[in-house]
Parts: structure tokens; sequence; C-alpha cells
């Protein structure tokens, strides 16, 4: 999935119909893409490197090249962060904004699905430690 992902948005970026991004964003290992608590205007498509997501100190999954955070700040436009996410490996980040993201949906309805995909993914792991921490 995350290649699928990786290689729409690349195709959209070679396209430059829309222009997704004119410059990318590099950051190195301990930086912060983003932090927990405040309002996300961009998600991520992570070019190289990891970056995990954490929560209250804990790392929930660590995301490599293909993949994306901060999904959620685009599709629940109320919201703030829920989790931390924080380089592990040098990274180089593509940001997605919520004009760029609505571009990809309708152009991409694959780009779509494998957001939810994501989204869903993450949820049932989460659910999943939920029920684990409470000897279910």
């Amino acid at each position: 999935m995350q290649q699928k992902l990786r290689q729409i948005v690349e195709s959209f970026l070679v396209s430059n119909t829309g222009g997704l991004a004119t410059t990318k964003v590099t950051k190195k290992r301990g930086e912060p893409v983003f932090n927990a608590g405040y309002k996300g205007h961009f998600m991520y498509l992570l070019e190289k490197g990891k970056v995990d997501i954490r929560h209250e100190g804990r790392t929930l999954e660590a995301v490599e090249a293909g993949g994306i955070v901060g999904e959620m700040s685009l599709v629940d436009d109320d919201a703030s962060r829920s989790a931390d996410a924080i380089v592990r490996q040098d990274a180089t980040l593509i940001p997605i904004n919520q004009q760029k993201f609505r571009e990809l949906v309708q152009r991409n309805p694959d780009f779509a699905l494998a957001v939810m995909t994501v989204l869903a993914r993450r949820l049932r792991e989460m659910n999943e430690r939920i029920t684990a921490s409470q000897g279910g």
C-alpha cells in the first residue's frame, strides 16, 4: 500500500498540473515532523527515511519511505494532532495541504482508498492494543 501511495503522489508531482509541493521538507534524526495537540495543516508522504508515530512517549508505528503521517488532520478538519511524529532516520517528506489532498482524491480514487486503508489499519491496531492491555 505504501508503494501505491508513493506512486500516486509522485505521478501527480511529475504531471506538474497541480504543483503539489514546490519544496520538500527535510528533517534530521530526532526532529519532530509535528507534535500532538496542535492543529494540523498538512499530511506528509515520506519520500525517504523513517518517522515514528508516538503517543505519550510510546512508539505506535514506525513509518518508512512511501508511507504517510498526519493524514487525520486533513480528513477531520477540526481535530488537533493525536500523536507526535518524530524522525527516526533522516527524512525527506512531501507536504500535502488540504487543497492538494482534495485534488489527489478527486483525480485518483485509488489515493483515497489507500489513505482509508492506512487509517483503518491504524485503528484496528490501536483497538488490538487496547484489548490486549485490558487482558481481553
